[in-house]
């Protein structure tokens, strides 16, 4: 059974409580999530906020948007895995979850964009030059 957790500080972390994913179109379940209480919240805050005083606090903009474009890269890869995922979760078949599931799709898809749009703009913020940023 495939177990969904959390992934905070650098490693998977479970919560103190676990729910079942299930596929509606069949009831069969895809995985087990665990949830997140406050007080894995705030670890993952604190987390975020001692990563951002570390390396990539202190990496420069070109390295930066360098790794945003290689996770752009990374998640348009795989873009068909993320729709099996969504059409798993949803039941809908993957035909129809692919058509009609737009706004889900689009989301998953804009991740991509939304790093290259951001690299993009740091390296502008950088040269001081203007920069045509295309969706």
């Amino acid at each position: 059974m495939k177990s969904i957790q959390n992934y905070i500080n650098g490693q998977f972390v479970r919560g103190k409580r676990e729910f079942a994913d299930v596929n509606p179109a069949d009831g069969s379940v895809i995985a087990e999530v665990t949830e997140a209480d406050g007080a894995l919240v705030d670890d993952a805050v604190q987390a975020a906020r001692k990563a951002l005083r570390g390396e990539w606090g202190r990496i420069g903009v070109r390295e930066r948007a360098a790794r945003l474009h290689k996770v752009a890269d990374a998640i348009e890869a795989r873009f068909d895995c993320f729709l099996k995922a969504e059409v798993a979760d949803t039941g809908k078949p993957f035909a129809l979850a692919a058509k009609l599931d737009v706004p889900r799709a689009a989301a998953k898809s804009s991740m991509p964009r939304s790093c290259r749009r951001f690299s993009s703009a740091a390296r502008q913020s950088m040269t001081n030059r203007p920069m045509a940023i295309t969706t």
